[in-house]
């Protein structure tokens, strides 16, 4: 269920911002999210699916992040978190 809220937010919500760094028709997919005890935090595994291969490189691993983070502050989690990212080209 948070998995697809933090889609939602990114991919609704901060839709301009992510068009703006990754271009039109971007869009981002959670494929993991994990509490681990062992550190207090979560782990969160994202991959964005870009349109503008040349613009997204350099947004690319921090402007993802900038995102996760934004939409993790909307649901309100105390908790700190880890990204790990991964980026796919689509036409």
């Amino acid at each position: 269920m948070k998995k697809e809220l933090i889609e939602k937010i990114i991919n609704r919500s901060l839709k301009l911002t992510m068009e703006s760094y990754f271009g039109d028709g971007s869009y981002v997919k959670v494929t993991n999210l994990q509490y681990i005890k062992s550190k207090d935090n979560y782990l969160v595994s994202i991959t964005v699916y870009v349109t503008d291969v040349e613009n997204s490189s350099d947004f690319f691993p921090d402007g993802l992040e900038i995102l996760v983070s934004l939409a993790w502050k909307v649901l309100s989690r105390n908790k700190t978190i880890i990204t790990t990212s991964s980026i796919e080209y689509v036409n």
